[in-house]
């Protein structure tokens, strides 16, 4: 049996719960850009979605991104990591957890899958409907568009209680 990636296992309300004593820093409406060992499109992306939203660009990644309206962070936590994403207008990520997160929390985003674990990015965009959101380069993206959340949200909601019930059962079973 398939269970669906542990992020999921935990509601949104779970997520917010671990959530309400990290601060918001930011403090206006950004573009979160988190992205570890990819190519230039994942920065070509994100700049060009964050001028077409007329967004700050936040920054988490392992490659100096200079800019006006540019903030850079280099020291973010889990905590940190999660309360960016929530609170993010648009996520621009070639990471599965950025990915998953923006999903979780209906941030709208786009997704290059990662050099190395790209099928996985994928996956994740066809359970959920969502492969319109998986771009290969920049120039893929004519029209920044926001994700239509109502039936991933029931697609994962039908998910995690089989996940939880499969895994419940597996535990009483093997006690």
């Amino acid at each position: 049996e398939t269970l669906i990636d542990p992020v999921f296992l935990l509601t949104v309300k779970q997520w917010d719960r671990l959530l309400r004593y990290t601060p918001d820093t930011i403090g206006e409406p950004y573009l979160f850009l988190y992205t570890f060992g990819a190519g230039d499109e994942i920065y070509k992306l994100a700049e060009y979605v964050a001028e077409q939203k007329k967004l700050k660009l936040v920054v988490v990644c392992d490659k100096r991104v200079d800019g006006k309206h540019v903030t850079q962070l280099t020291n973010c936590g889990p905590l940190e990591f999660l309360r960016l994403v929530r609170n993010a207008s648009f996520v621009c990520t070639t990471s599965f957890h950025g990915e998953a997160f923006s999903i979780l929390f209906n941030r709208d985003f786009y997704c290059i899958g990662h050099p190395i674990y790209a099928q996985r990015n994928m996956d994740l965009a066809k359970l959920c409907g969502l492969e319109g959101r998986m771009v290969t380069e920049a120039e893929d993206v004519q029209e920044v568009q926001g994700c239509a959340f109502g039936e991933v949200n029931w697609i994962l909601e039908e998910k995690r209680k089989k996940s939880l019930e499969f895994l419940k059962r597996a535990i009483v079973e093997n006690w």
